[in-house]
């Protein structure tokens, strides 16, 4: 079987900015909600704490190479690094790509997922919640940084931004195309019109084009799913309570006739199972290691209960085997450090090394 790449979503969150400190108050990361998580039900793990209490800063060269290494070594061929760019040519979070890029001695591929939607105020309705600063009680503003394609002109200043990456060997590429995800697919006649202008630039610089994947892509017909809620509604039952109360409420310990504890919990092997029906359809798949964004969310959290490294390890095997089996060349693992929605893959005081423990033998056990 052809072997499959194994890619890791990457946050590049976990620096200061100046963008951060005015919206959610000086020296914020996503370590403040991190760290400030309250559990919402008995046995419930919160907040995560990273193991050595590794609260790093993505400015520190030491902490890159520290994170290229440690996927090396686990059989993560790369990360999928989130990109933002906002109205008028406004890079955010760009420091620790393109630390990866100026460093070549970083064992890592990597390539760019561009999160192309505004910045808003989705998280700040959870009272007391980390996310929900004094900026808005003084301001009143929803959107946060602007999100538009613009005109040509626009087009060109990102790709000549985009380049230097594209150059860098590697830049993961799919026959000489440079991938780039495009995390909203379906955004009509602006979105199709730039990248049919960006496929023609990459071609005008030497590469076989640009190869987009999306959830619905306005080019190239290449689909992915991300996470397991990328496709929520075709998961009938997901967060309905009668579906998964009964396996749920042994887990909790939980009466029969107590309150739900929070709003949307699930069950993790139900989960996956519906990732493997999905991977089935001929999309690129996407794996979750775990799910928990109480930090973001508290008691609107998403939940993903039952996960263990060790059942991560056997769904895991499975879906590189179908992704094998159907000549798919990635699967994307949700994620490398997501810890603000409690997905990494990154070590813990739980977990230790375990779920990277659990991608190095399923890639082992796929290759042999």
């Amino acid at each position: 079987m052809d072997k499959t790449k194994v890619f890791a979503m990457y946050l590049p969150q976990y620096h200061r900015i100046p963008e951060n400190d005015r919206f959610w108050g000086e020296g914020f990361t996503d370590w403040v909600a991190v760290k400030s998580a309250q559990p919402q039900f008995e046995g419930h793990v919160q907040p995560r704490i990273p193991l050595n209490n590794n609260y790093y800063d993505l400015t520190d060269v030491d902490t890159i190479a520290w994170q290229a290494e440690l996927a090396h070594k686990y059989g993560v061929d790369g990360f999928g690094i989130y990109h933002y760019w906002f109205k008028g040519g406004h890079p955010v979070l760009e420091k620790p790509a393109e630390i990866i890029r100026d460093h070549p001695a970083f064992p890592i591929r990597y390539f760019f997922a561009w999160d192309n939607i505004s910045w808003i105020r989705s998280w700040s309705n959870v009272p007391g919640n980390a996310w929900a600063p004094s900026y808005d009680q003084k301001t009143g503003k929803q959107i946060l940084l602007e999100f538009e394609y613009g005109d040509e002109t626009a087009w060109e200043a990102h790709f000549q931004y985009l380049l230097p990456f594209f150059r860098d060997e590697r830049y993961e590429k799919k026959d000489g195309r440079p991938i780039f995800i495009l995390m909203k697919g379906t955004d009509g006649e602006q979105q199709e019109a730039m990248c049919r202008y960006w496929d023609e630039r990459a071609r005008q610089e030497g590469f076989a084009g640009m190869y987009f994947i999306t959830v619905k892509s306005p080019i190239k017909k290449e689909a992915a799913i991300f996470h397991p809620f990328t496709y929520e509604p075709q998961y009938s039952g997901w967060g309905k309570r009668d579906l998964w109360e009964r396996g749920l409420r042994k887990f909790l310990h939980i009466e029969p006739r107590s309150k739900w504890p929070v709003k949307y919990l699930y069950d993790y092997s139900a989960v996956w199972k519906s990732i493997l029906r999905n991977a089935r359809k001929g999309y690129y798949p996407g794996a979750v290691v775990s799910f928990d964004d109480t930090p973001r969310r508290g008691k609107n959290a998403r939940i993903l209960a039952n996960a263990t490294p060790q059942l991560f390890e056997k769904y895991f095997t499975q879906l590189l085997k179908i992704t094998q089996r159907s000549h798919r060349d990635y699967v994307f693992i949700t994620a490398w450090n997501e810890w603000g929605e409690g997905a990494c893959l990154e070590p813990d005081t739980v977990n230790g090394y375990g779920y990277l423990e659990a991608v190095k033998r399923a890639v082992d056990a796929c290759s042999e």
